[in-house]
């Protein structure tokens, strides 16, 4: 009998003990309380200290028939098999005797007993009821068979699960597991009931997964899945594995439990690694088939004039011993486009070995001041020929252990940049220690570089500028941010479109000139 079927029998009774105050009989109190009693969704019977039925209702008679104590003065044992006859006067007398209090209303399952002796589960609720002075019990007997009927078809659904699906109390533990849980987890079902559902968690997420089921507990909602749980789950062997969860709420006559239906994502995340390599490769394929496009293309820039030169040089002696003003222009110009290729070869080798994790720092005491200023003077020719007029701004002595070649590799590759997006303005060279780190600036005035490119310029192939109106392999400053890692230290710009740009390395100046490096 639920607690609202009991209140209503008591508020009855007590209704009828207030009519027998003012003089009612007890058949006068019977035929009040009759009807309320009929209206009971169970079959429900007042039963008096003997054991005996002083009312039956109308769902008690039609559950029970005529067997033996559903009638008014029969005892109220003949409801139930033999075997639990014992178990209900028990119960019967318990609550007599706890006639008030919290233990009062007392609930067990058992047997009961229709015509011919036919038996069926029962929930039996016994309740207490003073009328008058005079105790009774309220025995109300609900048939399981609909209920048990019902959990056996659930409990088929649960087995046939393609997943592994488990029932977990409001305290966390697993009352239900299937097969599924038991392959999944690799415990029996006998182990899983009962246990902490954290213990099937890796200890690193025990406590933040109670706090998680705490909250849950106190909103439950139904969590589909694919936006549901993914964790590490635990199997009984100690080896984890990648668990989407999906929950749902469901109330149960013990209260509030969930739903949970696990699935193991491992073959997922294989197959989403496997896309994820395979975009790769087809990226990096992509990217292989566009670089080689622009380094034929840069390649052959440069020979193609060499050539001519060539040509027209084997002319010259041809009709006889040219003049030296005539060859040394030539010479220059042929000894600048085999400087370029060059370069260019230089900088196929370093990709191949930073690609490969080959790229080696032979460090020693470098004065970093000294070092700028020669690649500098180098570089002076390149910035005339477009136009650009070079400051330096250079400090004593800055003094650490880099590689000399790979950081004269770098500032060569600033100074260039600057000759080539900023033709025709000033460029300035910074040199400068400042709290443990030496500070190489670069700054030009051309046309700047955009906030959001600012990142991506130091990538591999990637550039601000279409290579169709700037050449190069897109390479340079990717190649540039590798070395100064590999020094420990960084490089960015500073800039706005249209105002120029300031590319700024920092390096760290302690002592590692004993030190020779390889950065994988």
């Amino acid at each position: 009998m639920s607690d609202s079927t009991h209140q209503l029998v008591s508020l009855g009774f007590i209704a009828c003990n207030n009519a027998a105050d003012k003089g009612m009989n007890f058949s006068d109190l019977v035929g009040t309380f009759g009807p309320l009693l009929d209206a009971l969704p169970h079959a429900t019977l007042l039963v008096d200290e003997g054991g005996r039925a002083c009312l039956v209702s109308s769902a008690a008679k039609a559950l029970f028939g005529d067997q033996p104590g559903a009638r008014v003065g029969e005892a109220a044992l003949g409801l139930v098999p033999d075997r639990f006859r014992e178990k209900l006067a028990g119960e019967l007398r318990s609550t007599f005797d706890h006639h008030e209090g919290a233990k009062a209303t007392r609930r067990f399952e058992c047997a009961g007993l229709r015509s011919g002796r036919a038996e069926f589960p029962a929930e039996v609720c016994l309740a207490p009821l003073d009328l008058r002075g005079t105790r009774y019990v309220v025995a109300s007997f609900r048939d399981l068979t609909p209920s048990l009927q019902a959990e056996a078809k659930f409990r088929v659904l649960v087995e046939a699960a393609p997943e592994a699906l488990m029932f977990v109390d409001s305290k966390g533990r697993i009352t239900l597991a299937n097969p599924q849980a038991e392959k999944l987890f690799g415990y029996s079902r006998d182990e899983l009931v009962g246990m902490e559902i954290e213990a099937l968690i890796p200890e690193r997420f025990r406590s933040p997964h109670r706090r998680e089921r705490n909250h849950y507990s106190q909103v439950p909602r139904v969590r589909p899945m694919g936006v549901g749980l993914d964790l590490p789950a635990l199997r009984k062997d100690g080896t984890e594995f990648s668990a989407e969860i999906s929950l749902s709420p469901v109330q149960t006559d013990n209260g509030l439990s969930t739903i949970a239906i696990i699935h193991d994502q491992t073959e997922r995340k294989k197959a989403e690694m496997e896309r994820i390599r395979l975009g790769e490769a087809e990226e990096a394929l992509s990217a292989r088939d566009a670089f080689l496009a622009i380094a034929s293309h840069e390649l052959k820039t440069p020979l193609a004039p060499l050539l001519m030169h060539v040509q027209s040089l084997l002319r010259a002696f041809g009709t006889g011993e040219p003049s030296l003003q005539k060859v040394r222009p030539r010479l220059e110009a042929m000894q600048s486009m085999v400087q370029r290729v060059n370069r260019l070869v230089d900088t196929l080798l370093d990709i191949s070995r930073i690609t490969a994790g080959r790229l080696v720092l032979f460090r020693e005491e470098v004065d970093l001041s000294r070092l700028v200023s020669e690649v500098a003077s180098r570089s002076r020719e390149v910035l005339v020929r477009a136009g650009c007029e070079l400051t330096l701004s250079i400090n004593p002595p800055v003094v650490g252990a880099f590689d000399p070649i790979r950081i004269d590799q770098v500032v060569d590759n600033l100074l260039c940049n600057a000759a080539k997006y900023a033709p025709g303005k000033p460029v300035k060279v910074t040199v400068a220690a400042r709290t443990g780190k030496a500070r190489i600036a670069v700054e030009d005035q051309g046309i700047g570089v955009a906030p959001e490119d600012q990142k991506r310029i130091f990538d591999r192939f990637e550039r601000a500028v279409s290579e169709r109106h700037y050449g190069g392999f897109g390479l340079g400053l990717w190649v540039a941010r590798q070395i100064v890692e590999a020094h420990g230290g960084s490089i960015w710009v500073e800039s706005q479109p249209g105002l120029g740009a300031t590319f700024v390395v920092e390096l760290p100046l302690e002592d590692r000139s004993h030190e020779a490096k390889s950065h994988r």
